[in-house]
This record gives C-alpha cells, sequence and structure tokens, in this order.
C-alpha cells in the first residue's frame, strides 16, 4: 500500500522533534551538574546584615570559663580549662586571609610529672597560640557543613623544668548554624572542635578547598623524638559572639 506523503512528512517532524528533546535534555543535565560541581568548589562565604561593615569579629565566651580542653598526640597529652578564642575576618568573598588567635589556660601535660605548661612569655599554664591564619571551609559536600580550618606555624610549648614541645599543622573544627542569621549574642554562633573515640585521632579531619579539592587537617607534636599526629579536644561545644550581625552561607 502507498504511504501518503503528508503522514511520512509528519512522522518525520515528530521524531526530529524528539530526538532535538533528547540533545535538549542531555545538555540541560551537563549544565546541571556542571553548575553543582562549580558550587561544591566554591568556599564558604559571609553575609553582613543590617549595613554592618568589615571586619568581622568573632568572639568566645570571656575569662574565666570552665571549657576542657585536651591536646592529644603519642608525643605528649596535655589538658587545660579555660579557653579563648578572637577570629577576624577581612575578607567575605575568601575568607582565607582570616586571622585567629586562641590562649589555653590552666595548661598541664599528663604523661610525665603533670606539671604546667606555658608559651615563652606568657604565665604558668598559659599557652597563647600565636596569630595565624583561619578560613572557612566545607567538611561535608552533602549535606553541606561549614568547618573552620585553623592553621598553626610552629610554635614551642615549656612544660618544667626541661620539658619541650612543638606544635604545628592544621585543626579543622565546626561552626553552626550556617544559612541562619546570627545575632549579636553569645551563643547566636557555636563551635565544634573534637577527638574521636581513638586516641590522638580527630573527628573532623576531611575538607575541601576553594579549588574543590579533598584536604586533610593533621596537627602535629613533638616532645623532642619527632613529630606525631595528634588531635584537640575541647569537651563542650563553644558558645562564640558575632561582634557584627552575619549569616554564614554555605
Amino acid at each position: 500500500m502507498p504511504i501518503d506523503i503528508c503522514q511520512q512528512t509528519e512522522r518525520e517532524r515528530e521524531m526530529r522533534l524528539a530526538k532535538a528533546l533528547i540533545v535538549i535534555l542531555v545538555a540541560a543535565a551537563a549544565m546541571a551538574s556542571t553548575v553543582v560541581a562549580t558550587a561544591s568548589a566554591a568556599p564558604p562565604t559571609i553575609l553582613l546584615l543590617s549595613g554592618e561593615k568589615l571586619p568581622v569579629l568573632i568572639l568566645s565566651e570571656k575569662d574565666p570559663n570552665t571549657i576542657k580542653t585536651e591536646l592529644q598526640s603519642e608525643a605528649a597529652t596535655l589538658e587545660g580549662e579555660g579557653l579563648l578564642v578572637d577570629i577576624m575576618i577581612t575578607n567575605l568573598n575568601d575568607t582565607s586571609d582570616g586571622s585567629y588567635l586562641v590562649l589555653l589556660l590552666k595548661v598541664k601535660e599528663e604523661k610525665g610529672k603533670k606539671e604546667s605548661c606555658n608559651t615563652s612569655g606568657d604565665k604558668t599554664g598559659e599557652v597563647l597560640i600565636p596569630t595565624n591564619l583561619i578560613h572557612l571551609v566545607y567538611d561535608s559536600l552533602s549535606p553541606l557543613g561549614v568547618g573552620l580550618l585553623f592553621l598553626a606555624s610552629e610554635f614551642l610549648l615549656l612544660c618544667g623544668a626541661g620539658l619541650k614541645i612543638k606544635v604545628k599543622g592544621e585543626v579543622l573544627g565546626l561552626i553552626m548554624p550556617i544559612n541562619t542569621e546570627a545575632k549579636v549574642e553569645l551563643g547566636s554562633l557555636k563551635g565544634k572542635l573534637r577527638c574521636s573515640s581513638t586516641f590522638g585521632v580527630p573527628e573532623e579531619s576531611k575538607y575541601w578547598n576553594a579549588a574543590g579539592e579533598e584536604k586533610k587537617a593533621v596537627i602535629l607534636a613533638s616532645a623532642g623524638a619527632g613529630f606525631e599526629s595528634g588531635c584537640e579536644n575541647i569537651l563542650s561545644e563553644i558558645p562564640l559572639e558575632p561582634m557584627t550581625m552575619i549569616e554564614i552561607m554555605g
């Protein structure tokens, strides 16, 4: 039976439309995956609220406080009571030039004679981690989670008459909540920095840098026999207070 030319043309038109639709869907899927990958690689940012201005200062609870701290490593184990944190962010879109100061109080070395430790020039039991860089990173991509990456250039602890401990590396902590307005009040933001149930192993170490590359934060300590990996353990959540109204965007 001869095929009607009009019917043949209609079928060809439908087939062309179907093929075109498939091409569009494939292209849209590829574009979506590219957008997701790009978004995953972009670092977290900070949004200023109510006309606030830079720099962004984030402070911890004032002294005295009873926040318990630990440095766990095979090289040395330190315990303390009292923690002061001072964070400054100067660039909202790329926080990698942010800085921090940390002061640990009532610090003692727990493996040997349990003598008090301090950094050079500081009071007995006071360990001042000098100004170093800090920035926001993703510690999880699904669901999104934002961490604070503390970079520590090498510094020296003096414990008792003769024990010297060198510390350096990176520590990864969490900051919460994200995508939520944080008011100028203590506890509107909270930090978390923990060791796992395995001695000397951090609970959080994996993060993604601004290029979307997976990295690992490692803190190292040495009491003279070489550097050993370890972790910093803050036994409770750290209440933080932003000095301006902000929102951490993840």
